[in-house]
């Protein structure tokens, strides 16, 4: 199992043009924070600023070193996909407190697997 961290860094390929598209910066989880939905590549531009994003439906191989997708057609601004309101980064979870119901406090999240 690979942690978020781990993730994080790694080369986003295109398998069609063979050329580098960026590096994962972070990734999204879903609603519930159960599974990675898509890849956070960055933002572009200077005053309207745009997400860069991958779902991660489009990601054709996890590789060790790169993942790789088919084209950079697959790149799209964040805000162009469907559901997008509720992805989450795990960059903004990090550092929250776990807390029982009763309101004792078990930890802080660190990562996500």
């Amino acid at each position: 199992m690979l942690t978020s961290k781990e993730i994080t860094n790694r080369m986003v390929i295109s398998i069609n043009e063979g050329k580098k598209l960026g590096q994962i910066e972070d990734v999204y989880l879903d609603l519930d924070f159960s599974h990675v939905v898509g890849i956070y590549l960055g933002s572009e531009g200077i005053i309207r600023r745009k997400d860069k994003a991958i779902l991660r439906s489009e990601v054709q191989v996890l590789g060790v070193d790169a993942w790789l997708v088919t084209n950079a057609d697959v790149i799209v601004p964040l805000s162009t996909i469907p559901d997008s309101a509720t992805f989450t980064l795990v960059n903004n979870i990090r550092g929250r407190e776990i807390q029982t119901d009763g309101g004792t406090k078990l930890g802080v999240i660190e990562d996500v697997i």
